[in-house]
């Protein structure tokens, strides 16, 4: 009672996250409950956009267009590949990367050969990496906080992901099936603000490449997604 429920094959790519990084990056203590929430905050699990087994979706899963008009200005990176976009791109998948980030830090989750930011295992992979990046321990605090405002640098956002994080350790986790939709959490209109940063961006020393802008929202204007 009272449990909290992730579909099926988000649950599972999170854990299997979690077991890669426990054997490459054993410091890094990484709870696979973290890459849940910033999944239920990035796209509720890729909820309600045809989540399938092998962790692809039957709908693509994009944030807004990133053509300086009402969010920051980022000229295609990828030709198109992975947001469907040759011209601006756009965040992309259930953890929303930019695709110049994703060229840095895909993984392939499932196995198929394929770095796939628009594929739950892989994305879950990737962010896994991402977040244990300098040689982070995520079980000291001021760790995880880091590692999460990399990936958004917002305290907002980083309490809505530990609020989440905090859910499912605390109430526990149901298993849902993938095909059952859940009402996906958006910002509210007035919260849309120019310049935000959709998709993880650089880490220290990394210069500043897609760490555009902050966002006053609790929940990213990324989350305004286009199924």
């Amino acid at each position: 009672p009272g449990a909290a429920g992730i579909p099926a094959t988000a649950l599972a790519a999170y854990r299997k996250a979690e077991g890669v990084l426990r054997g490459s990056q054993p410091s890094c203590r990484l709870p696979w409950e973290l890459v849940a929430g910033i999944g239920r905050v990035e796209s509720v699990h890729a909820s309600g956009y045809g989540l399938r087994g092998d962790g692809s979706t039957v709908r693509p899963i994009r944030g807004p267009r990133l053509d300086g008009v009402e969010f920051a200005l980022i000229r295609d990176t990828d030709g198109g590949r992975w947001d469907g976009d040759a011209v601006f791109d756009r965040a992309v998948g259930p953890m929303q990367f930019i695709p110049s980030t994703w060229g840095s830090w895909g993984a392939d989750g499932n196995g198929d050969g394929v770095k796939d930011p628009n594929n739950m295992f892989d994305a879950a992979l990737g962010t896994a990496r991402y977040l244990c990046a300098g040689d982070r321990d995520l079980s000291r605090s001021a760790d995880l906080d880091r590692a999460v405002l990399s990936y958004n640098n917002s305290r907002a956002y980083v309490n809505a992901v530990r609020k989440w994080m905090d859910t499912y350790r605390g109430v526990g986790v149901v298993e849902t099936p993938d095909d059952v939709p859940a009402v996906p959490h958006r910002p509210d209109p007035a919260d849309r603000i120019s310049g935000v940063r959709p998709g993880p961006g650089p880490l220290p020393g990394q210069g500043q490449g897609h760490r555009y802008g902050l966002c006053r929202c609790v929940l990213r204007a990324s989350l305004l997604l286009s199924p």
